[in-house]
């Protein structure tokens, strides 16, 4: 009777680990947050349309983010308003940034290393390219999103709040 019960608790402990082991495996989701440009002090925003851009800190949930996981140090980024990804243009030589129709993100479009920056930013790494900010776009109050080859330049590192 003992050995049976011992059998039986050790399959139920197996079947634990092994759920647990499936279920780490899948994203996870780290929280919303509002990712502010050092250079410009603008937000990280974008719409229904699937653009991505900046524009002044309003609190509105389009600029609202999940920062996710795979696993590993890889992260994306999730409107939390419209459920979109972040991620790259897909053409050769492109830097257009804009919001990819997928829910759940897909591991393999939209993963940025985040690099914790002596100053307290964080910059977004896509391999040797860097999620990017500028103050041109529509008008005064919108700016660019875009990647760019890494620098290291404050338009570049985002306070993560």
């Amino acid at each position: 009777m003992f050995r049976t019960r011992l059998v039986q608790t050790a399959g139920v402990l197996v079947g634990v680990v092994a759920l647990t082991a499936m279920v780490s495996s899948s994203a996870s989701a780290s929280g919303t947050v509002t990712l502010h440009s050092k250079a410009t002090g603008r937000c990280l925003d974008s719409n229904t349309s699937g653009t991505a851009y900046a524009i002044a800190c309003n609190g509105g949930t389009y600029q609202s983010w999940i920062m996710g996981s795979f696993g590993g140090n890889d992260q994306y980024l999730q409107d939390s308003q419209t459920g979109r990804c972040l991620t790259t243009g897909t053409q050769a030589n492109s830097n257009l940034v804009y919001m990819k129709t997928v829910t759940p993100c897909a591991d393999n479009a939209v993963n940025f290393l985040v690099v914790a920056n002596s100053d307290g930013t964080k910059t977004f790494k896509a391999g040797t390219w860097c999620l990017d900010s500028n103050t041109n776009g529509e008008g005064n109050n919108v700016g660019a999103i875009y990647i760019d080859p890494c620098n290291g330049g404050n338009y570049q590192r985002f306070t993560v709040k």
